[in-house]
């Protein structure tokens, strides 16, 4: 515990260490030395660091003879400015060094705290039979895995502690659980965290309508059959569609724009993850945004997950709704 603060130490509590009456005596000067009245008394008793090795420390960077003269008699006394009696530190010395010293015993006792804690935890874990994995990504984002672990992060009943801590400056997940759950965990990264899949997705607009229009585009019969059921119109009208080639998982938000005069429309979506055993993406964000010639209107927003092959609405807007749909085709690599 101790060799962590030695720097710390060193860099405060320099100028303990400044010998100005040496350095007076070296130039001929007589050296001005401190009255009794100028030193102050404190003590220490540390509630989390062992007494005997926060002094021997603390003495070896601020431990100093210290000479006051009695302004009565004149007569030169010199003490050690530290001392250690039972559990109790007692420093004796002018008031600057003494609230350096007193402030640099508390920050080692706070870290002595700190460090009895993590041992606690880490005994209860061993108690508890927590498993330790550490994992580097290797071809997606940090951010991509942590969204996608989001369902199995916890609270640990035994330790009250995180299950997943994430370094983003390493780009690294540390896990602690219990083994059937870091196998869970491994097993969802080793799914996840794979080279880039190219996707092809597709956006349509339609309306419900009673009547069949005959309008341009051709609405896949998956998809009209799907709608159906699900909307409950005898008949789908196509309003617009927009189609944009990917990579399964981005850090970037991909963006549709879709004609459907006399307005028109933007498809916003982020796809962060990919899970190439259910062909599945996740969407981290999806936004659909009507623009008009008095201005731009957010009609909804949303967070979901896409299957390949499938048809999936992503949400309706209107009296009249227009149904926004949503096609993922997995690419060869």
């Amino acid at each position: 515990m101790m060799n962590a603060t030695i720097t710390c130490l060193a860099l405060a509590l320099a100028p303990l260490q400044q010998d100005p009456a040496g350095a007076r005596q070296r130039e001929g000067r007589q050296p001005e030395l401190p009255t009794v009245s100028q030193l102050v008394m404190r003590n220490y008793q540390p509630t989390s660091a062992d007494p005997l090795e926060l002094f021997d420390t603390i003495k070896a960077f601020a431990g100093q003879a210290v000479s006051v003269r009695d302004t009565n008699t004149l007569q030169i006394a010199t003490h050690e400015n530290l001392q250690l009696f039972g559990n109790t530190i007692l420093v004796y010395d002018l008031l600057e060094n003494a609230d350096r010293i007193m402030v640099m015993m508390a920050e080692l006792n706070s870290r002595a705290a700190e460090e009895a804690m993590m041992d606690a935890l880490l005994v209860k874990e061993e108690r508890a039979g927590i498993e330790l994995f550490e994992y580097r990504r290797r071809y997606v984002s940090l951010y991509s895995l942590v969204q996608a672990l989001q369902p199995l992060q916890r609270n640990q009943p035994d330790t009250h502690r995180d299950n997943m801590t994430f370094v983003e400056g390493q780009g690294s997940i540390v896990v602690r659980d219990t083994p059937d759950r870091v196998r869970e965990i491994k097993e969802l990264i080793a799914r996840i965290d794979v080279p880039t899949q190219q996707v092809l997705f597709t956006c349509y607009l339609v309306n419900g309508a009673q009547a069949e229009s005959a309008d341009g585009l051709t609405l896949p019969k998956e998809l009209v059959s799907g709608m159906r059921e699900l909307v409950g119109y005898p008949h789908l009208k196509p309003l617009a569609f927009a189609m944009l080639r990917s990579t399964a998982s981005t850090d970037d938000r991909l963006l549709l724009e879709l004609q459907a005069s006399p307005v028109s429309y933007s498809l916003m979506i982020h796809p962060s993850a990919y899970d190439a055993e259910t062909g599945s993406v996740t969407l981290a964000r999806c936004s659909f945004v009507q623009k008009s010639a008095v201005g731009e209107e957010l009609l909804f927003e949303t967070t979901t997950m896409i299957h390949a092959g499938e048809y999936t609405v992503l949400g309706a807007t209107g009296m009249a709704p227009v149904f926004v749909v949503l096609h993922c085709k997995i690419l060869d690599r």
